[in-house]
């Protein structure tokens, strides 16, 4: 494996794996992974593969979703990740689920041994999409199907609300932070030598992104996929209170920059933030807008 796919699969699985115990917790995730299983159109008593499953925000429906006679299987390279999921599988005592640690571009299962792979907000982290996507192919039963998701722009007229804040004011605090200030600098040059580049040659180079659907139909149809199909939806996600909203951003991307900032600055930022969410707050809690673009495909078979 390249040196640059260990350093990106280390940075991501690190900081996943540090946001795993907050993880589950968060509205975003569970909203978008059933709304994955419910437009994969999963039969009962199918096999259906969950790559990067986290907390099992898709992984969990679909097991309900394929019935006693049907299996649902978990990979995420986060071990921390792969524990909590475990413990929670254990708890609730399901028996047709299970989780494992995996590389998406490395899948450890025979050719057509599932009916149904999804994939939920992950193929923007995957170094070698070529490699992962012909994975994906590779392990589908003919006419099985591929089922993902990816973050989009948000066009209401209002915005993202909450959603967008974190971003909003990483902005702001990397004229202060040294560090924050170094790392944006280093991503910019990378996505500025890389703008002439294809989507999967972008994430090769390290300028990770979420694909456009004609980046993602083309890279579809090069790992043998065909009927593919794509639906946009945007939903209201709500946070009970601050805590709630300050743990959402800790559980994914932005952890990756909060860390980066001194703790005084930290708690600067925190008591920024929380001020900045009363004019996003409603009588049932914070609301953040999100957009998603739900992708279906077939493997062609008989």
């Amino acid at each position: 494996m390249p040196a640059e796919d260990r350093a990106t699969k280390a940075l991501w699985t690190g900081v996943y794996g540090r946001g795993a115990a907050t993880y589950g917790r968060v509205k975003f995730f569970s909203h978008w992974g059933r709304r994955l299983v419910e437009l994969a159109n999963i039969p009962r008593g199918a096999r259906v593969l969950d790559v990067a499953t986290g907390r099992g925000a898709a992984l969990f429906p679909a097991a309900e979703q394929v019935g006693s006679r049907g299996r649902a299987i978990g990979i995420d390279l986060a071990e921390p990740m792969v524990q909590e999921t475990g413990a929670e599988i254990r708890q609730r005592g399901l028996k047709n689920i299970e989780v494992r640690r995996m590389d998406a571009e490395h899948l450890e299962f025979p050719n057509a041994s599932f009916d149904c792979v999804l994939c939920g907000f992950a193929v923007m982290f995957f170094p070698q999409v070529h490699r992962a996507f012909a994975e994906f192919t590779r392990v589908l039963k003919p006419r099985g199907r591929l089922a993902l998701t990816s973050a989009v722009p948000v066009t209401t007229p209002e915005g993202r609300g909450a959603a967008g804040l974190v971003w909003e004011l990483l902005r702001t605090y990397q004229l202060e932070s040294p560090r924050l200030r170094e790392r944006l600098a280093a991503l910019r040059e990378v996505w500025q030598e890389a703008q002439a580049l294809s989507w999967p040659d972008r994430q090769a180079a390290g300028a990770t992104s979420w694909p456009r659907p004609d980046d993602l139909e083309e890279t579809l149809r090069q790992a043998g996929f065909d009927d593919i199909q794509f639906v946009t939806e945007e939903a209201d996600i709500v946070a009970a209170d601050e805590e709630e909203w300050w743990a959402w951003q800790w559980s994914h991307m932005p952890r990756s920059q909060l860390e980066l900032l001194e703790p005084e600055m930290l708690e600067r930022f925190k008591a920024a933030a929380f001020e900045r969410l009363q004019s996003f707050k409603e009588l049932d809690g914070i609301h953040g807008r999100s957009a998603v673009m739900l992708t279906v495909a077939t493997k062609p078979g008989i």
